[in-house]
């Protein structure tokens, strides 16, 4: 489940909620076959937790950091969040 993501800009915003890190959620809540994997992860949780770490961001490089970095919970090998050419 490896995830591209070729956005123009650095991180849209709505609301003080990023659009991106739904998008993943999402992808991995409904898509991700692998969670008997990491029963100790609550995935809704990590979400929330990784919202203010995500807004935070200061670079665009440092924002596919966190986004890499939340992806990295699923432990899973296939999975992952790969940036535009930067």
């Amino acid at each position: 489940m490896d995830t591209y993501l070729h956005h123009s800009h650095r991180r849209p915003k709505d609301n003080g909620q990023d659009h991106t890190l739904t998008e993943l959620w999402a992808q991995a809540k409904y898509g991700f076959a692998n969670f008997w994997h990491v029963p100790q992860l609550n995935w809704d949780q990590t979400y929330r937790d990784y919202i203010p770490k995500v807004l935070a961001t200061h670079s665009t490089v440092e924002y596919y950091r966190v986004l890499q970095s939340f992806y990295a919970q699923l432990e899973d090998g296939h999975t992952g969040v790969y940036p535009p050419n930067l």
